[in-house]
């Protein structure tokens, strides 16, 4: 996805949380960050392409 879209920085952010009942929840944020609008659109629907659904 970076060659296809240059102008936009992809940038990734694990999380964790503690649950009541003990044990760990944990995931990842995913940022994308771009000055141009149209760049970030594409760079946005070519990342949600390549995930997978969510329930």
């Amino acid at each position: 996805m970076d060659r296809a879209t240059p102008s936009v920085s992809i940038g990734s952010y694990p999380w964790f949380e503690e649950l009541a009942g003990g044990g760990l929840s944990r995931g990842v944020a995913v940022v994308l960050r771009s000055a141009d609008g149209a760049a970030l659109a594409k760079a946005e629907q070519t990342l949600k392409s390549q995930l997978p659904a969510q329930p």
